[in-house]
């Protein structure tokens, strides 16, 4: 059986400031979901299957980062920096 995995992103500044209300979209052949950082920088995406995502990143006054993660057996967490 392929059980759901989620994924954690942490978006922040170089300096390991967390940031807020930074758009975080996940994409797979399959996905597309966009999601808001919390407070603290954060954003959860739950019942994932396995398989390659990407990752797009974007906040006013920074610039636009992509990434690509992959979802196995395990949940993910991963950090993403964005530069102004």
């Amino acid at each position: 059986t392929n059980t759901p995995r989620a994924l954690i992103v942490d978006v922040r500044q170089g300096d390991g400031t967390y940031i807020p209300n930074a758009s975080v979209q996940l994409l797979s052949s399959t996905t597309n979901k966009t999601l808001l950082t919390s407070p603290c920088g954060q954003v959860y995406f739950p019942s994932l299957s396995s398989g390659g995502y990407t990752l797009n990143v974007s906040k006013s006054g920074f610039q636009n980062k992509s990434a690509s993660t992959t979802i196995s057996t395990t949940d993910v967490r991963t950090s993403i920096v964005l530069t102004p």
